[in-house]
């Protein structure tokens, strides 16, 4: 027990002393998938929801890393069918602020990694590493506008990892993309 208080504390100081931020991030999701195949596919896009919770780790003042984890639902239809997915995607971000002001336009992007927990074609259940790939490796970035507690933005997220565990004749390759919209506070 007195590791695991020993650890805690000596995170909490070193997370201290690299002025860093604990921040939240929640807002809505527009997703749908790349396909790469020869077949003409009609496919729509689904909306959802992400939040988690993320570092400000500030480096200078106009530069910060920004590791987070956060819960995204992601998903396409292809021929009636209603893909659901939810993922914990982890990005590795580095931030650009840029204006002076308590206010400043914030430049973002980075790799993220992404683990499904689970997910439904149509009411059935989808099983990770069978039916769909239990990791995801992708990048993302995006353009905001925050002050030192609150702030809005919108984000890109592509996938470079395809959804599909199997390979070959029959399998379908497509990637998760996603739009994000969404608000922030830090503390």
């Amino acid at each position: 027990m007195k590791k695991y208080l020993f650890f805690l504390v000596t995170c909490f100081f070193a997370v201290n002393s690299l002025q860093a931020q604990l921040g939240f991030k929640a807002g809505l999701n527009f997703s749908d998938v790349s396909v790469d195949t020869e077949t003409n596919l009609d496919i729509d896009g689904k909306t959802g929801f992400h939040l988690g919770v993320f570092l400000d780790i500030g480096l200078a003042d106009v530069l910060a890393l920004r590791p987070g984890v956060i819960y995204n639902t992601k998903g396409f239809k292809v021929g009636g069918v209603d893909n659901s997915f939810k993922y914990f995607d982890i990005p590795l971000n580095v931030a650009l602020r840029l204006g002076n002001g308590p206010g400043k336009f914030v430049l973002e992007g980075g790799p993220y990694f992404g683990l499904f927990i689970d997910g439904d074609a149509d009411g059935n259940s989808l099983e990770g590493g069978e039916d769909i790939e239990t990791t995801e490796l992708g990048y993302n970035g995006g353009i905001g506008f925050e002050n030192d507690h609150i702030g809005l933005g919108i984000n890109y997220k592509q996938a470079l990892t395809d959804i599909d565990p199997m390979s070959g004749p029959g399998s379908f390759s497509a990637k998760n993309n996603i739009i994000s919209v969404f608000l922030i506070f830090k503390i």
